[in-house]
């Protein structure tokens, strides 16, 4: 399959995605299906959490620890040498990570009687 990014749309912060196939005789189904997702930075799904009555919001990331991933690891003699490491809460003073997976995760208390 080919997955490819059609545009980006700065303003509107959107983005279009188009999927398409190459067969095994060479020839293409290009744009079999197209995507347009409207993206959000991490706060403002922590402030939306927040808003539809979540108790507190937080962020976990996993980034790649290039430090264990050097040519000679034995990781990637295993093909494990994209993997993530565990995640921890993200704070505002964290630097970014060139590659990183996140979880926003909501909690709800219950209601006390």
């Amino acid at each position: 399959y080919i997955f490819k990014q059609d545009s980006y749309n700065l303003a509107s912060n959107t983005v279009r995605f188009s999927l398409g196939f190459k067969m095994k005789d060479g020839s293409m189904l290009k744009d079999c299906f197209t995507y347009k997702f409207c993206i959000y930075t991490l706060c403002e799904l922590k402030e939306a959490m927040l808003e539809a009555g979540f108790n507190s919001a937080g962020v976990w990331i996993a980034t790649k620890d290039e430090a264990n991933n050097s040519d000679n690891d034995s990781s990637e003699e295993d093909g494990n040498k994209d993997e993530l490491g565990g995640f921890t809460e993200m704070n505002s003073a964290m630097e970014m990570p060139h590659s990183f997976n996140a979880y926003v995760v909501g909690v709800k208390l219950p209601r006390s009687k």
